[in-house]
């Protein structure tokens, strides 16, 4: 799943241990959501997103997961 955790994060100049710090989520799981690498709760994507202070749509949704096939 492609998202945008790692572009706000460092347009915010937070490291992925500050994000974690602020979510609860822990480091190594970060690394993994920012990669692609893991899926991960909705829960989750809300704490990140509020951390973030963007939307979960701006965070997680790119305009290829809208496209129709």
């Amino acid at each position: 799943m492609s998202n945008k955790v790692k572009y706000f994060r460092e347009l915010l100049g937070f490291t992925q241990s500050k994000l974690s710090d602020l979510t609860g989520i822990s480091q190594p799981m970060l690394s993994q959501i920012e990669k692609g690498e893991r899926n991960t709760s909705d829960i989750n994507k809300i704490k990140i997103s509020k951390s973030l202070k963007k939307s979960v749509g701006d965070i997680f949704f790119t305009s290829n997961d809208c496209e129709v096939q």
